[in-house]
C-alpha cells in the first residue's frame, strides 16, 4: 500500500485499487466458503440416497435375480446416476494442493510448502509493492477460475440425483405393483 506522502512505484496498485482488490477477494473467498458448504451438503445428501437405494435393493432383492423388466433396468440405471452424483459431489469438494507459480506467495498451499514460517515472511519481504499487486489480482483470478469451475460441476450432482429420485420412484411404483400382481 501506498503512503499518503509518496507516489505509488511504476506499475503498483494504488490506495482505492488495493482496497477493491483486498475486498474482492474477500468476496471470492465467501463466495468459496459456500461453495465447499453446498459441495458437502449434496455429499451428505447422496451418501443418504445411496443407503436408501441400498436398503430398497436390498428389500427387493433386485440384484439376487435376473434383471428383465424394463423397470428393473431404470431402477439399476438409477444406482448408476446416484453414484455418478456422489462421484461429483466428491470431486467438488477435493481440495486443490498445487499452487501456481505465480500465486504461490499468497496461496495456502505454496505457503505451506515454504518449508517454515521465517522462509514465508523472508519471501514476502523480499515481495515489491508491484509484485504484490500482481500475486494478489492473481489470486484472485484462479480463485474465480477455481470458483467457476466448482460451481459448474456442482451442477452434475444435482441434476444426476434429480434425475435418479424421479427414475426410482418409477421404478419402485412398478417393481411394488408387478410384486403384488405377481405375488398373491
Amino acid at each position: 500500500m501506498n503512503s499518503p506522502t509518496s507516489p505509488p512505484a511504476e506499475g503498483a496498485l494504488s490506495d482505492k485499487q488495493y482496497e477493491i482488490a483486498r475486498d474482492l477477494l474477500i468476496h471470492i473467498e465467501g463466495q468459496a466458503t459456500l461453495a465447499v458448504m453446498k459441495s458437502t451438503l449434496l455429499l451428505a445428501a447422496h451418501a443418504l440416497l445411496g443407503a436408501t437405494y441400498l436398503q430398497i435393493s436390498s428389500i427387493l432383492k433386485i440384484f439376487e435375480r435376473p434383471i428383465v423388466t424394463w423397470y428393473e433396468y431404470l431402477f439399476v440405471f438409477a444406482g448408476i446416476l446416484l453414484l455418478l452424483a456422489l462421484l461429483f459431489s466428491l470431486i467438488s469438494i477435493w481440495p486443490r494442493l498445487r499452487a501456481q507459480p505465480d500465486t504461490a506467495l499468497l496461496f495456502y498451499a505454496g505457503i505451506s510448502q515454504m518449508g517454515s514460517a521465517s522462509n514465508f515472511a523472508e519471501a514476502f519481504k523480499k515481495t515489491s509493492e508491484v509484485e504484490l499487486g500482481t500475486l494478489i489480482l492473481a489470486n484472485i483470478y484462479g480463485k474465480s477460475t477455481w470458483l467457476r469451475r466448482n460451481f459448474e460441476v456442482l451442477r452434475l450432482p444435482i441434476i444426476f440425483s434429480s434425475i435418479d429420485t424421479i427414475m426410482c420412484v418409477i421404478a419402485f411404483a412398478n417393481l411394488k405393483i408387478h410384486t403384488i400382481i405377481v405375488s398373491p
